[in-house]
């Protein structure tokens, strides 16, 4: 609140904003920016910012990227705001596989990586582990690692 009065942003987050799920809005911006612009994409991010925290309303915040059809269908036309509802809808379902897959081969955290070679996978957990990645794929790590300045 303290940032907000700072800057002077009108922040009213809404009451339940510790249990109210993220998926469909970060789902429908994801989809928007293979379907429009940045700029439209910046658009969409600052309707559903002002709904809910500029507002505190969370009614139409689900999990299903559709409940967002009212705050988008404003700014495209209907068959832009179909095409990126329906992607919406295939990234949760590939996400919704994909985790479903990496569960069953015993994924327990993120993030994990499978990564499979010659027909032979392995997991790598943590972001810290490139380097074991580029060697299991016979690849040299230190391009990786490659300073962009001396400190």
């Amino acid at each position: 609140m303290r940032s907000a009065i700072f800057y002077g942003i009108a922040l009213r987050p809404p009451k339940d904003f510790l249990s109210i799920s993220t998926k469909a809005p970060e789902l429908v911006v994801h989809a928007a920016r293979t379907v429009v612009s940045e700029e439209d994409v910046g658009r969409i991010v600052e309707v559903l910012w002002t709904e809910f925290f500029g507002k505190g309303d969370s009614t139409l915040f689900t999990s299903d990227p559709w409940s967002l059809k009212p705050l988008i269908a404003p700014l495209f036309s209907a068959e832009i705001v179909e095409s990126i509802l329906t992607k919406a809808h295939e990234m949760e379902e590939t996400l919704r596989s994909t985790t479903d897959e990496a569960l069953a081969a015993g994924a327990f955290g993120a993030p994990i990586m499978l990564i499979t070679k010659d027909d032979q996978t392995q997991f790598f957990f943590g972001s810290d582990r490139f380097h074991h990645i580029a060697q299991f794929l016979s690849t040299d790590p230190r391009p990786l690692y490659t300073p962009q300045s001396k400190l």
